[in-house]
């Protein structure tokens, strides 16, 4: 870089203006920085939560449809159960004969016994019309269970609505808060040739069992759950995570309505928040709902919006970081230049001589000592160095100064250069080889001072002394 002599200093009103103007635009960038990137990460962040609003939807409503049409398919295999053995040939003869054979009812148990243990049912009911029973039975032989209230009234539903399968129940005597399971009952009349309804077979069914194997295939994640209730928001399945409490309330947003898809979050039958659907079955008295945990549901969301703040804050704290470096590096970049013009003006003041020059030997910069030295202008100080010497100098500095500053890193001696005025000037030279991190030469400084007078006078003292001493030879002779 050449150096320049000083220029004169702007006024101070123009100083503040240009270290002023950077002082806020830094600022102002790092804040619209940072408020943009904040916007772009509030608009993915709102992407994100609508993309995971939009498939938990879909998850939720194909669950639900799912395990809806699975109850449904589920109800009419017991349905179709219930008609297939009410029609059978030797159920029919047995129950035409249950009262004139007294071994009728014995036949039936071991008839249909098995049937309840191939297909999971808890017992069998065959009444007659006047639903006075003709035989029962369960799978492991226990005594035949008790015809109760609700079980007749479930049994009845076959002779007003033909074949089909009940609404759940509780069983006689068990308490709201109980903990025994609902029965269901797939109920189917028979008939004789004729159409007409000789009795009732029904088929009891565990709710909670039955139930709670269709709503096992319906959870989500590992918070998911999939459950039934009745029209009072009780359970009717079990709850996958405390089969002692199985019996529980549902939250009366469920209840509300009879269908609906809440994705801002409830309480649910547990103390816990959940996002959900549901529906209601009136056909089977039953409500469907599948849950999930919100916070499970929306961690994608969370991580996302973790993962923002933390790279607005990086990005934050890099911008300010970047911001203080820009600020510094101007401030340096300022004292810098500062400098190198207060060097300048020390160069250009100084009457030594001084000059830069490449590796090559080129000349860089002469101050204006060297200058008026050699007498050339300023706009004729990047001439050849040695343009101003004579011919064994020019040799002499190429051979001996460069070569030796090249070699020791400093070379000293005399040189001399021709003047405009053909006079020739006796220069004390330095000369020092800068090199780069690489060790290569960068360039070349040399400083000199004008010894001519010295010369002069040492060469006048020196030749005094001959004549002196030729004269008081003389007169030693002489004497």
């Amino acid at each position: 870089m050449l150096l320049q002599p000083e220029r004169p200093a702007p006024a101070a009103h123009g100083r503040r203006v240009v270290f002023w103007i950077p002082g806020i635009i830094i600022p102002a960038t790092v804040i619209l920085f940072v408020f943009g990137v904040g916007l772009a990460a509030r608009w993915a962040l709102g992407r994100v939560e609508r993309t995971t609003r939009r498939s938990l939807q879909s998850t939720l409503l194909t669950v639900l449809g799912t395990t809806r049409e699975a109850t449904r398919n589920w109800a009419t295999r017991q349905e179709t159960l219930a008609s297939y053995w009410a029609a059978s040939p030797v159920v029919v003869h047995l129950i035409q004969n249950a009262r004139h054979d007294g071994t009728a009812p014995a036949a039936l148990r071991t008839l249909l016994v098995p049937i309840l243990r191939i297909n999971d049912f808890d017992g069998f009911w065959l009444v007659t019309p006047e639903l006075d029973p003709v035989a029962s039975g369960q799978p492991d032989g226990a005594p035949p269970a008790e015809l109760t209230a609700p079980v007749r009234r479930g049994l009845a539903r076959a002779l007003a609505a033909g074949t089909s399968l009940t609404q759940p129940f509780p069983p006689a005597g068990s308490s709201p808060s109980g903990n025994n399971p609902d029965i269901l009952l797939a109920v189917s009349p028979v008939r004789d040739a004729r159409g007409r309804i000789l009795g009732v077979l029904g088929f009891r069914i565990d709710a909670r069992k039955e139930l709670s194997r269709l709503a096992l295939r319906g959870r989500i994640l590992e918070s998911g759950e999939t459950y039934f209730y009745d029209p009072s928001g009780r359970l009717l399945s079990g709850s996958r995570f405390d089969d002692s409490t199985a019996i529980g309330t549902v939250h009366q947003t469920t209840l509300g309505m009879k269908a609906g898809l809440d994705l801002d979050g409830y309480t649910g039958y547990r103390p816990a928040r959940v996002v959900g659907a549901w529906s209601w079955d009136s056909l089977r008295g039953v409500g469907i709902a599948t849950e999930i945990d919100g916070e499970e549901a929306f961690e994608v969301v969370r991580t996302a919006r973790r993962a923002l703040f933390a790279a607005l804050g990086l990005a934050a704290a890099l911008t300010v970081a970047m911001a203080a470096s820009l600020r510094l590096g101007r401030h340096k970049t300022a004292v810098l230049t500062e400098t190198q013009h207060r060097l300048a003006a020390v160069l250009e003041a100084t009457t030594d001589f001084v000059c830069f020059t490449d590796a090559a030997a080129r000349v860089l910069y002469v101050n204006e000592a060297g200058r008026r030295l050699l007498g050339i202008d300023p706009e004729s100080a990047h001439a050849d160095g040695g343009a101003g010497a004579p011919a064994w100098t020019r040799a002499m500095l190429r051979a001996e100064a460069f070569a030796g500053a090249v070699k020791e890193g400093v070379w000293s001696g005399e040189s001399t250069v021709l003047m405009s005025d053909a006079r020739e000037v006796t220069l004390s030279q330095i000369t020092m080889a800068h090199r780069r991190p690489d060790g290569s030469i960068e360039f070349f400084s040399t400083i000199a001072r004008d010894i001519s007078d010295q010369k002069r006078l040492k060469q006048s003292l020196f030749e005094a002394k001959e004549r002196a001493e030729v004269t008081l030879g003389s007169i030693g002779d002489a004497v």
